[in-house]
């Protein structure tokens, strides 16, 4: 036993007479046998959320095997595959039996990526229109498309919006939605549209005649 892996041997056989007979052993062939690469347990791409979420990368093997987790794809050493923040990784996983330490000749590769939130903010504050009867708003946003909760939503190009037929008194909840389905949100409180005090007239004097 314990003979080194690839090594021919010779036996020889020796009886109480001083007799001996030898017998030549072929090395079996111990190379590795084929370790299937990884099943991926898929790529992930998800949108900030707060505070801001990990996201790790899985993958399967068979029973008797282990995945190691690299950064690149061949090479390297042994990392943790996960991702916390915006940005993109890629990780590398490497199917390893537990016994006989055989890896897979491939690895397979799993990508993270987590998307910044779009931006809004107001850029023209409300305003009521001139019978006060609704009022208006407009927004820059960093990308995507704006909807309103009431009022009329109008793209001014430059990423620029303008909602108005707004109901006086009615506060809107504007969503900007961008290319990859993230979304932020502003509320926007309605002004005061009341009418403002009015004096009443100044009398140009009472009058007497005939």
């Amino acid at each position: 036993s314990a003979i080194l892996a690839g090594t021919n041997i010779t036996l020889t056989v020796t009886d109480g007479n001083s007799c001996e007979e030898i017998l030549d052993v072929t090395a079996p062939d111990c190379s590795c046998p084929t370790v299937n690469a990884p099943i991926s347990g898929g790529d992930q791409a998800e949108c900030l959320s707060d505070p801001a979420q990990t996201l790790t990368a899985t993958a399967t093997v068979n029973a008797e095997e282990t995945v190691d987790w690299y950064a690149v794809a061949t090479g390297g050493s042994i990392v943790t595959p996960d991702l916390t923040g915006v940005g993109t990784a890629i990780y590398y996983a490497e199917a390893r039996n537990t016994t006989t330490n055989c890896v897979s000749s491939t690895r397979t590769a799993v990508s993270l990526e987590i998307y910044a939130l779009p931006t809004i903010t107001v850029s023209t504050a409300a305003a009521c229109s001139a019978d006060l009867l609704t009022y208006s708003v407009s927004v820059d946003v960093s990308s995507g498309t704006v909807t309103s909760t009431s009022g009329t939503v109008t793209a001014n190009g430059g990423n620029n919006w303008t909602i108005s037929a707004i109901l006086a008194g009615t506060n809107i909840t504007l969503t900007v939605t961008d290319g990859n389905s993230c979304e932020e949100i502003l509320d926007v409180t309605a002004p005061d549209c009341s009418c403002p005090t009015v004096n009443a007239p100044i009398s140009g004097g009472d009058q007497a005649e005939c």
